[in-house]
Formats: C-alpha cells, sequence, structure tokens
C-alpha cells in the first residue's frame, strides 16, 4: 500500500514538473520572438549591438512582466467574482 501511495507521489510530482517545463517553454518562446523583433528594428535604426541588446532585454522583460501581472489581475478578479457568487 505504501509503495502505491509513493509511486501515485512520484506520479503528480513528474506531471507538475512537466506542466512547469513546458509553461516556461512558453515564455522563453514568446521572449525569444520580442527580443528578436526588438533587436532587429534597433539596429536598422543605426544603434549599436550593445544599446540594442540593452533596451531590448529591458523592453521585452517589461512586456513579459506586464503580461503576467494582468494575469494575476485577471485571476483575482474571477477569484473575487466566485466568492461573490456563492455568497448570494
Amino acid at each position: 500500500m505504501a509503495g502505491r501511495v509513493a509511486g501515485l507521489l512520484v506520479l503528480c510530482l513528474v506531471f507538475a514538473t512537466a506542466v512547469q517545463v513546458i509553461r516556461a517553454q512558453m515564455l522563453l518562446d514568446q521572449y525569444r520572438q520580442c527580443f528578436k523583433d526588438c533587436h532587429d528594428s534597433c539596429e536598422t535604426e543605426g544603434n549599436g549591438n550593445t544599446f540594442c541588446e540593452m533596451k531590448c532585454d529591458g523592453d521585452c522583460m517589461a512586456k513579459e512582466t506586464a503580461a503576467k501581472l494582468d494575469k494575476v489581475r485577471q485571476d483575482m478578479a474571477a477569484g473575487r467574482e466566485a466568492a461573490q457568487n456563492s455568497g448570494r
């Protein structure tokens, strides 16, 4: 019995890890595309490589952070709405 419980726990951990890896890969792909587009545009404007790398890294990180915060706000609003509906 204990072996089955341990096996189930390991299976849950593997599944949770796989989900996190997939989410991280999606975020990395979005960041890469943002950085590539920004860097190409920046260099086309005649700016140097170092300037463009620093500018685009900051811009893309800010966009990623804003998207994460927006998602948290949406989740919180949905939670408040669900709490209000369950109290009625």
